[in-house]
């Protein structure tokens, strides 16, 4: 038996199996020693591949896609430093717990530690970020070694889902000739037989983690005996965003504590019924920035849902009151950076929410009107600031009204993808509730600017519905190659670069803001800042993508009716001062 022959079953089985499990979405970039993986790839009808040169961008995409769907994409690689650079998008995977399922292809044992070219030690490359590793050795025709690769293949994919989701990595051996070989001799046709007729990889079914009656209980009695209570919401996943959304209303209905959500909860950019409800406060981060209105309204309680809520002036707000009893909802981890919580519920979002919900309308509660109503008019205040601030079509293009445009424009029933840095905190402070129906995703696993491009058109693929990504301009250039990725998209995907001419955030740290005491200078700033002056058209047209500069108002709205209105991706430039104190 050859082992070309060999290796092509081995290949074709592994692809066979992961398909068998659940996976649907690979991403391959190209390589050498990943050839007879590839094509067993290409080959299985039941996964869909796509290609992408970098594989940066390739792991951001897969990110993209299984931000969405909940199930792992597949990424195969080369061996060698291609594997290193999914490391970024595998950090980010593993924090914000995405399924991911990453598969490298290595050189076989006699040509580890000898100098042998593209060959590194790949082995538990990923550390601690990975929630599983496994390897699959050489190939092997031994029944046994290839009903273990069969069960390798379903293990990992189940891995990445539970118990705790995250990236899963598959290290792969191949030893030459890799090129696929037909069966040839009586023993080929045989192990070709026997793997062809080898039932498929087992599909495990994932648990639902449900909250302890106890600590439902608990939460109930204490959101009852609550005067001033307060929901906040940090981020939760894209995927499930309704089902979220119904779950967290219902307990905000039920408790009538003022509800203070994210944008990135996904219960900002919803649309609203008339009549009683949740309290909203969509303007909590203006709000609690007034020192007086913090220190005057003291909560007595904080239930916190999903992530870590990212406000600075929701983290002055709740430093400043840390003896408050606070219950956290959380599905996976221990969202409490603050080291604050006194209790932690730990189950699904949705049902943990509706069972304190339930739980509360036996009686009625003790939340104060005046503690409601506070909340109320403070929000409303802020909010005519704030449009006061961001009106006026002749105006000139600012952040905060190119910003407060695009949430105009965004369609309903659409995804949003925010970039860090000032995108995501402009937004925050602009999106309001009640107008559109948007599911908004991000990357605050790590915070990084990492593949923002790359993970927009993740998400667009998996959707297939409009997708829009919000951008600083040193984060656009941070995933430029990913453009290319955007050949593989039929839905709109708009990209609106916020090109303030370098890092402008850093201007608002205490590094910049309290110069004088730090006594840093304008010429040392500028290293943190990074200013430029680059043309982006010509980078962008490189790639066969629609582009549009804009430095006013009407430009910007008529370059979001234009590509929303068509099937490709469009890349629109606002061009803005490089300093300025408008939201």
């Amino acid at each position: 038996m050859s082992e070309a022959n060999l290796l092509t079953e081995w290949a074709k089985l592994l692809m066979r199996s992961f398909a068998d499990a659940g996976i649907t979405d690979v991403v391959l970039s190209p390589g050498s020693r990943s050839t007879p993986y590839l094509i067993a790839a290409l080959r299985e009808p039941r996964l869909r591949c796509y290609d992408a040169i970098d594989e940066r961008g390739a792991a951001f995409l897969a990110l993209g896609q299984a931000r969405w769907t909940s199930r792992p994409s597949l990424l195969l690689c080369t061996s060698g430093t291609a594997a290193a650079h999914y490391y970024p998008a595998v950090v980010e995977a593993s924090l914000a717990r995405v399924p991911l399922l990453v598969v490298t292809a290595d050189r076989p044992f006699e040509l580890q530690e000898c100098a042998a070219p593209q060959t590194i030690d790949q082995v538990k490359m990923y550390g601690s970020y990975a929630r599983l590793f496994l390897e699959t050795g050489m190939p092997d025709a031994a029944p046994t070694a290839l009903e273990a690769l069969r069960r390798m293949a379903a293990q990992a994919a189940f891995a990445a889902r539970w118990p705790d989701p995250g990236p899963v990595h598959v290290n792969v051996r191949a030893r030459k000739p890799l090129e696929p070989r037909s069966a040839q001799s009586e023993r080929e046709h045989e192990l070709a037989r026997f793997v062809r007729n080898m039932r498929p990889a087992p599909r495990v079914s994932v648990p639902r983690v449900r909250a302890e009656p106890s600590a439902i209980a608990d939460a109930v009695q204490a959101c009852r005996e609550a005067r001033a209570g307060l929901i906040v919401c940090g981020p939760l996943p894209i995927q499930n965003g309704h089902v979220n959304r119904s779950g967290v209303l219902d307990l905000a209905s039920a408790t009538r504590f003022p509800l203070l959500a994210e944008v990135t909860s996904q219960l900002r950019l919803m649309k609203t019924g008339e009549g009683s409800g949740p309290v909203f406060c969509d303007a909590f981060d203006r709000v609690l920035a007034s020192k007086s209105f913090r220190e005057q309204h003291a909560p007595d309680l904080i239930l916190q849902i999903g992530g870590t809520p990212t406000s600075g002036a929701w983290e002055r707000y709740a430093s400043l009151h840390r003896s408050t009893p606070r219950i956290v909802l959380a599905e996976h981890g221990w969202p409490d950076a603050s080291n604050a919580a006194s209790t932690m519920i730990v189950g699904d979002i949705a049902e943990t929410a509706t069972a304190i919900a339930d739980g509360l309308r036996t009686s009625p509660r003790a939340v104060t009107e005046t503690w409601v109503r506070d909340f109320v008019e403070a929000n409303r205040e802020a909010r005519s600031a704030l449009d006061a601030e961001t009106s006026g079509d002749s105006r000139p293009l600012t952040e905060g009204r190119a910003v407060r445009a695009l949430l105009a424009r965004l369609p309903s029933g659409s995804a949003l993808m925010l970039g860090n840095s000032l995108p995501i905190r402009h937004v925050e402070s602009l999106a309001r509730t009640g107008f559109v129906d948007v599911l908004v995703a991000c990357q605050r696993g790590a915070n990084g600017i990492d593949g923002l491009v790359a993970g927009t058109i993740g998400t667009a693929l998996a959707s297939s519905r409009p997708t829009t990504l919000l951008v600083g301009d040193v984060a656009f250039l941070h995933d430029l190659n990913s453009l290319m990725l955007a050949r593989h998209v039929a839905t709109p995907v708009v990209v609106v670069v916020l090109n303030n001419q370098g890092g402008r955030i850093f201007e608002r740290l205490p590094l910049a803001t309290e110069s004088k005491a730090t006594g840093v200078t304008a010429q040392e700033l500028s290293h943190v800042t990074t200013p430029h002056t680059l043309e982006f058209g010509p980078a962008v047209r490189m790639f066969g993508i629609a582009y549009r500069c804009v430095d006013s108002m009407r430009e910007l709205d008529d370059a979001l009716a234009t590509a929303y209105a068509t099937s490709v991706c469009t890349v629109i430039e606002c061009r803005t001062p490089p300093r300025e104190d408008a939201p």
